[in-house]
Formats: structure tokens, C-alpha cells, sequence
């Protein structure tokens, strides 16, 4: 299996940099993952020329040779084919193999570095002037070592390790530097075993037992894994401490030690990469064996395996390390001893002031009468429920919000009935929750008072007990918000109305490409309509002749009914619906809608949609509006550019974080940098001729939909939008 990744700068002037990344396995493979990723950045960031990126993955857990790697060569040569390339980088011993069997064939002439390869995987490899590399030496005996060392008392060590050629090829590199240690340790290894029997295992290891995690790319049953996937899993189970070779596994469960730094690795990678950028002969450059860094340890793993942190070596790191209780909670004693003296200060204070008493209360009636007018004025009803004996007691302004009469007796049931029926049951779970969680009271719902009009409500409250326990109250206020929820409403309806200003006027602007998508089957339908007439005058009938014309005028009718179909989702008045999407469909639409006005201003848009993402769940005519007024805006950004530089891209990806991504970039003047954190604000607009709505709107929408939408500056000129989705959890 194959992946492609590619990732391209554009600048104006001289041509970019074709820089290869070969990658032994696929993404999620750690620590090559880590190591790419480091080594793109730091790349891009420390090359002064504009730099083009291509990434090959090969799945080499899958790859076995033959027909299947006579396919993949035949298809990077495909890809390859013809292009200038500067540096081909080869990640992992599975990569440098499959490079150096096909040299000639794929990389004649281009300068390879070759990285994150052991040492003694390559002893006898045959490298040439045009090759560098950086080779790493894994020491098994100084992993034991530090195992041993801060637990001297472990008996068994159990080797997590796959049966792929690559793992079988370290089985036998390890083994031999085990042996030493063979009359104080017992090694259990698991390359012929199932994953899940991996598991099983790890969870029932005898005393003073250690897993020592090698590598887990196939499993015995030729199942592939990720590294931190299985790694997790492995820790979720495991009941033993877990030690591994790289610091990319560190946050993942492993305890630590001695750890190959992946960071150190990629860098040391880029000084060789820049040198050969700069045009150095690869076999010139010589760079020292990396070998394991110096220790660091987790402080979590630590702590559960009681693990004394005297017994680390000297110079070790303690990463994720928690603050002591003092530390933690120093603040909140310090605080309670000042609230103890504060309290026996207030309380010598009362004593002091006992004969003041009846001013203090006069005061306090006083207070009250202040708290209810204020409760009046602002349209804010008291009450006080008694939850065991089921009473309320409500102020005249409550009962006067709800309709109750100044004596009328109250209870939960009796105030229920006046709470509109849609509304009931969510009231009635939220008093309940409340009750039964020892939770604030907070529900907002309608009331239909004894007229028949219907106000809108907003009660919050909280619990209080008694030291028995026995007399709970709910206490709390409940406030008319009628107004604003009716002013809601309206603003809903006007951003509604708005919304299909906009897609009105955007039709508009589209006119032309409308018309030329519309003219291209109408006039194809009188063409054969014509032909068909022709046809009918012919003796005998050509009837084959006749089918295919009918055929094709049905055809052609049906494509200007989508033309038609399209325009009137777009223009008629349209309520928020969520369903299930695709979003390559909904791009590939909106893509048909302005393919005509692209083509009149001489726009090349190329598309990069992503195959088989997941499902997202939205309003489609919505959605189709964001996308169609950012491919509008970048149009126009691109239509005063020179002839050769009017492109935009519309891409489509899942994000790291699985969401699903959709990209609009072009190759205009890009963004003022003072106008980026207002692009999305009402009225605001960098156009002569705008009112700075579209992207207002755009965002509304976006936001609606629980997603993200921003822009930023491309670094070779020109600006992307991206518009972010959450995927839809139910269709995964």
C-alpha cells in the first residue's frame, strides 16, 4: 500500500528545491513519524530558497517484495518521471533498501541521504560518492543495564517485538547482547505471539518482571500495528513497568532510561541536508554514530512502580513530574488558617457589638425592602422550595410572572401545570437532577400564563440542607426574558434573510457561468432535435439512429435540470437542516457552478480532494455558501495577477485531530496582516465595492455547525482559508 503526501511552495523567481522523503513505513509509525516531521520544518525553515516537498511512504510491514514492489517502483518512477530532483532522503532501513536496490532505475545521478538506519544494519552496504549518511547505534547491553539499575531485583524481561524481516533482523541482533545477563535475568520473547496474546501476557507477568518494548510492526499473525496505538493499549494492561529505546515513546507510558533522542537525530539529518542543498558531495560529509542520550525518566511511571529515584543515574531528567501537596494545597491551608483568625476576630467583633443588635436588624428590613424594589424593577422573581414537603414560598413579583394569586398555595405539580407542555418534562429533569446530584438548578422554558400568552422564563437555583440532612430547599430566582428571546428570534430571522441576500448576490455575480453551463445542453438539445427531424424524413426510418438522439436530448435535458436544480437550492428561502454529508460532492458542486466564470478570466482552479473522508453532519446550501463565497473572494484576488499566476486550490483533508478540513487557497496579493483578526467581523471589508458581510456570514455559518473557519498569509504569496468540521461520530 502507498500513500502520497504532497506539500508545495510556490515562489516567483527561481524554481524550488525537489527535495524526496522516502519513508519506510506509514504514518503513525513512530519514531519515523516524529523524525519526518522534525525534519521537514527544520528544513524549510533553515533553507533561504524555496523548498518542494514530496513524501512516499511505503508500508513496508505490508510490502513483501515481488509483484507488489515491482508496482510500487513502476509507480515513483511514474511519479518521478522526467522531474528535476536535488535530495532524495531515505527514512529507515526498510527505505535505504528499497532505494539502493533501485538506484539506476529511479535515482540515477541524485544525491541521497540516508538516515535513522543502524549502523550494523549497513556494514556491508555498498554506498557511493553521491550518498550520506547518519547512522544511529542502539546499545542493547546499556538498555539492560539502566533496567537493572533501578530495579536490580527483576528476574524476567519480556521482549514486546513483531516477526516482520525488519523486527526478525533485530531479534537477532539483541539476542546475542542478552546472553551476558542470561544467570540473573530470564528473557520472554513475543515475536511469535498475537498481539492480544501480547496483552494476555503482559497482564499476568510473575514478580520482578520488566517489559522492554522493542518494536511492534506486525504481529505473528501478520497484523501491522501503529507504535503508540499499541504502546498505549500495552500500558492500559500491563503489570509490570514498561522500558523503550526512543524518547518519542515518553508521555506514552514507558518508564525511560538511556533514550535515543529522535529530535538530535532529525536535526543532525538537516545540517547534512543543507550541506548537500549547497551543493557539498554527498560522501564527503562524515557525521559521528548518534548513540543513546543521556537519561530521562517518567515521573508518573515512577511513582506507580514505586520506583526510588535515588536509584537513577546520575544527570537523569524527570519529566511530567507533579507538584508536592504543599504545593498544591500550601495556598488553601494558609487561607483556612487566615479565615480561622479572620472568624475569631468577627466573632469578638459581634460580642462586642451585641447591644447594636436592633439597629443591625432595622437595617437588615430595610436591605430587604431595597432587594425586593431592585427584584421588581428588574423583572426578577424570588422563591424558595421546600423539596421534602413539597412547598413553595414565591414574592408578589414571582407570582405575579407566573399568574398566581397573592395566596394562593403552591407545590412543584401546581407550578408544573403552568410550564408549557413541550417544556415540562426537561423542568422536571432538571429539578430532579439538581435534587438527587446536589447540583445548582438552572432551566430555561415557557409558561403559559391564565390568559393564554406565553412568557419566557429563566430559573436558576441552589441546593441547601440542614446539618440532619432532613429539611433540603432549593433557593433561587426566575427572571422574564420574553423580550429577549423574542429579539433573538428577530435577529435569527434577519442573519436568515441575510444569508439569502448573499447567496442571491453571489448567484448574481455568477450570471455568465450560469448561462454558458445552461447554454451548452439547450443548445445541444436543438442540435439533436434537429438531427432527429432530419432522421424522420428518411425512408426507412433509421430507428437505432433515433433511439441515441432521443437519448442524447434526454441526457442533455437532465444536465440543464441539475443546472436549474442548483440555482433554486441556492436562491430559495432555506431553514438550517442537518443531515449527513460527503464534503467532495458538496466541493465538486459548488466547483461546477464556477467553472464557466473561471474560464472567462482565465483562472486555473485545481482541486486536491481527499478520498474516502469520513462523514460530516450540516446543512448542505449552507455549507455551499461559505465554500462559494470563498472561492468567489479568491478569485478576485487572483483576476489583476498576470495570466500564468490566476490558480486557486480547493483542497479537502482529515485533520490530525479527525475533522475533516476544507481548503481554498490562491496565488493573489494575500491578506494585510492588520486586516487578518477582523476579516470575519460585520462590515468589515478590504474591497472598494464591499459591505463586509460574506465572511461574517461565512463564520455564522461555520459556527453553527461546531466548526472553525480562518485565514492566514501564504509564505509564497497569496492567502488560504480553511474551514474546519467535526465528523460525524455516529457513521464512523
Amino acid at each position: 500500500m502507498l500513500f502520497l503526501v504532497l506539500t508545495l511552495w510556490n515562489a516567483a523567481g527561481a524554481a524550488p528545491a525537489r527535495v524526496v522523503i522516502l519513508n519506510s513505513y506509514g504514518r503513525g509509525f513512530e519514531p519515523y513519524n516524529s523524525f519526518s516531521e522534525d525534519f521537514r520544518t527544520e528544513l524549510a525553515t533553515q533553507f533561504a530558497q524555496p523548498l518542494e516537498f514530496h513524501d512516499v511512504a511505503l508500508e513496508s510491514t505490508r510490502l513483501q517484495g515481488g509483484a507488489s514492489e515491482r508496482l510500487l517502483v513502476q509507480y515513483v518512477n511514474t511519479l518521478f518521471s522526467g522531474q528535476k530532483l536535488d535530495l532524495v532522503v531515505l527514512v529507515g532501513a526498510p527505505a535505504v533498501r528499497f532505494a539502493l536496490r533501485h538506484r539506476d532505475e529511479l535515482f540515477t545521478g541524485t544525491p541521497m541521504l540516508l538516515s535513522c538506519i543502524d549502523q550494523r544494519d549497513f556494514r556491508r552496504a555498498a554506498f557511493t560518492t553521491n550518498d550520506a549518511v547518519v547512522s544511529v547505534e542502539f546499545q542493547g547491553k546499556l538498555f539492560l543495564k539502566s533496567i537493572l539499575q533501578v530495579l536490580p531485583d527483576t528476574t524476567n524481561i519480556a521482549v514486546v517485538v513483531g516477526d516482520s524481516p525488519v523486527e526478525k533482523f533485530w531479534q537477532n541482533e539483541l539476542r546475542p547482547e542478552f546472553e551476558p545477563f542470561g544467570n540473573r535475568v530470564n528473557s520472554i520473547w513475543f515475536n511469535k505471539l498475537s498481539f492480544s496474546e501480547m496483552l494476555k501476557r503482559s497482564a499476568h507477568l510473575p514478580p520482578h518482571s520488566v517489559i522492554l518494548y522493542l518494536l511492534l510492526y506486525v504481529d505473528a499473525d501478520g497484523i501491522p500495528y501503529t507504535q503508540d496505538e499499541a504502546l498505549v493499549q500495552l500500558h492500559e494492561v500491563a503489570n509490570a513497568p514498561i522500558f523503550g529505546f526512543h524518547d518519542s515513546q515518553m508521555g506514552y507510558g514507558v518508564v525511560g532510561g538511556p533514550l535515543m533522542a529522535v529530535k538530535e537525530l532529525s536535526q543532525n539529518s538537516v545540517d547534512v541536508a543543507l550541506r548537500i542543498l549547497h551543493g557539498e558531495q554527498p560522501g564527503s560529509i562524515k557525521t559521528p554514530v548518534q548513540r543513546q542520550g543521556k537519561p530521562v525518566y517518567d515521573w508518573r511511571e515512577l511513582q506507580r512502580w514505586q520506583i526510588d529515584e535515588a536509584r537513577l543515574p546520575a544527570g537523569s531528567t524527570i519529566l511530567f513530574r507533579q507538584p508536592t501537596s504543599w504545593q498544591m494545597y500550601g495556598g488553601y491551608v494558609i487561607g483556612t488558617l487566615a479565615l480561622f483568625g479572620f472568624a475569631a476576630i468577627l466573632i469578638s467583633l459581634l460580642f462586642l457589638n451585641l447591644m447594636k443588635r436592633r439597629r443591625a436588624e432595622r437595617a437588615a428590613r430595610e436591605s430587604e425592602e431595597r432587594l425586593s424594589l431592585a427584584a421588581g424593577a428588574a423583572n426578577i422573581g424570588m422563591w424558595m422550595r421546600n423539596v421534602s414537603r413539597d412547598q413553595t414560598w414565591a414574592s408578589p413579583n414571582w407570582r405575579r410572572i407566573f399568574g398566581f394569586s397573592a395566596d394562593e398555595r403552591l407545590c412543584f405539580q401546581k407550578i408544573q401545570q403552568r410550564v408549557h407542555p413541550d417544556d415540562r418534562e426537561m423542568v422536571a429533569r432538571a429539578m430532579e437532577h439538581a435534587v438527587s446530584h446536589r447540583t445548582d438548578y438552572s432551566a430555561e422554558y415557557r409558561v403559559t400564563l391564565p390568559d393564554g400568552s406565553v412568557r419566557w422564563i429563566d430559573s436558576r437555583g441552589r441546593l441547601y440542607s440542614e446539618k440532619d440532612g432532613k429539611t433540603e430547599r432549593i433557593g433561587g430566582v426566575s427572571i422574564d426574558i420574553t423580550e429577549r428571546k423574542l429579539a433573538e428570534a428577530e435577529v435569527r430571522e434577519l442573519q436568515k434573510q441575510l444569508a439569502r441576500a448573499s447567496r442571491v448576490s453571489i448567484m448574481g455575480q455568477l450570471a455568465t457561468s450560469i448561462a454558458h453551463e445552461l447554454n451548452q445542453p439547450l443548445g445541444a438539445i436543438l442540435l439533436n432535435a434537429e438531427a432527429a427531424g432530419l432522421l424522420l424524413n428518411q425512408k426507412p426510418l433509421p430507428l437505432g439512429e433515433l433511439r441515441e438522439t432521443l437519448k442524447d436530448i434526454c441526457k442533455d435535458d437532465q444536465r440543464a435540470g441539475e443546472v436549474i436544480r442548483r440555482m433554486r437550492a441556492l436562491l430559495l428561502q432555506h431553514d438550517f437542516e442537518r443531515q449527513p454529508l460527503e464534503v467532495n460532492p458538496l466541493a465538486e458542486e459548488v466547483l461546477r457552478l464556477i467553472n464557466g466564470d473561471a474560464a472567462s478570466r482565465s483562472i486555473e482552479i485545481t482541486t486536491r480532494l481527499s478520498p474516502q473522508l469520513p462523514i460530516v453532519q450540516g446543512d448542505r446550501v449552507h455549507l455551499q455558501q461559505v465554500l462559494l463565497n470563498l472561492i468567489m473572494n479568491a478569485m478576485e484576488a487572483v483576476s489583476r495577477q498576470p495570466p500564468e499566476r490566476r490558480r486557486l486550490t480547493v483542497s479537502t483533508s482529515l485533520t490530525t485531530d479527525d475533522a475533516v478540513e476544507m481548503t481554498v487557497s490562491d496565488s493573489g496579493p494575500g491578506i494585510e496582516p492588520a486586516s487578518l483578526p477582523h476579516l470575519f467581523e460585520p462590515f468589515f471589508t478590504t474591497k472598494k465595492s464591499g459591505i463586509g458581510m460574506g465572511l461574517s456570514i461565512a463564520d455564522k455559518i461555520v459556527k453553527a455547525h461546531h466548526g472553525r473557519i480562518w485565514a492566514d498569509n501564504l509564505s509564497a504569496g497569496g492567502a488560504v482559508f480553511h474551514i474546519v468540521l467535526p465528523v460525524d461520530k455516529g457513521r464512523q
